[in-house]
């Protein structure tokens, strides 16, 4: 067969992400189970994709009052360590068979203090989701498709000012099953339009090329300045001074990173 053609190297990393992705999702049904029969509001982010992903961690979001509950039930009875804390989240970690298993647990998504999506607008919006991956099979809560591409978006270009493929595959994927007046209208209360149509024209560009474009992709200055500049007045305009006036400018993600980025390429 064609696996007979693969080098060794590429054998063994095949397998070794196999393995990993069975234990992602035996533990985010484990999480689930935990948060559900303790009546916790969850949903899981970043981590299930339309197609076999194995990703750096878990990611899951949590409403703020079952965010700490949240931490000890899995501490307490998955056995997992605590790594450290951020603004936002805190890192759990565990081995599993060799392999270094984390585990972010947010009680918002946040580029440092500021928030690209509202927490309980996701969890009031969630869906039932069935993951499979050969005959194993989980049932979880993911976002909705609008805030799927809404926090793939916010993350890639607020957080991480770059754009990978695996973000274009997520938006070009969950375009297609969702009601476009409710994205845009769900973009324009997350203060998300000019990073949404950031993320669309990266879109575009990888699928219908007119030239090569290397990804991951940085995003240049100009778009970042329009995307936060409209996401900070969204905020503002909420009344979440502290998300904007807190935000510490030395951080390693978030205003901190944007303005060495900026001060780099000025």
């Amino acid at each position: 067969g064609l696996d007979d053609l693969l080098p060794e190297n590429i054998k063994k990393c095949a397998e070794s992400l196999k393995k990993r992705l069975k234990i992602h999702l035996d533990l985010i049904d484990k999480l689930s189970r935990i948060a559900y029969s303790q009546g916790f509001n969850h949903v899981i982010v970043k981590t299930i994709k339309p197609y076999p992903y194995v990703g750096d961690d878990i990611d899951i979001l949590l409403d703020a009052k079952d965010y700490r509950s949240f931490i000890k039930s899995v501490v307490n009875e998955l056995d997992f360590k605590i790594e450290g804390y951020g603004q936002a989240e805190t890192t759990l970690y565990k081995y599993f068979e060799g392999f270094e298993i984390k585990i972010d647990v947010h009680h918002k998504l946040a580029a440092s203090t500021l928030s690209y999506v509202d927490t309980y607008s996701v969890l009031r919006t969630k869906q039932r989701k069935f993951a499979c991956f050969n005959e194993d099979c989980i049932e979880t809560y993911v976002p909705s498709p609008e805030y799927a591409i809404l926090i793939t978006s916010g993350h890639a270009i607020l957080k991480e000012l770059r754009v990978s493929l695996a973000d274009v595959l997520d938006i070009w994927h969950w375009s297609k099953h969702i009601s476009t007046q409710m994205l845009w209208k769900l973009a324009k209360y997350e203060g998300l339009t000019e990073t949404l149509k950031v993320m669309r024209e990266y879109v575009r560009a990888t699928l219908m090329p007119r030239e090569v474009i290397d990804l991951p992709c940085r995003v240049s200055v100009s778009k970042l300045t329009k995307c936060y500049t409209e996401k900070i007045a969204n905020a503002l305009g909420k009344g979440k001074y502290y998300e904007v006036v807190k935000m510490p400018l030395t951080n390693i993600k978030g205003y901190g990173i944007l303005l060495r980025y900026i001060k780099g390429h000025g």
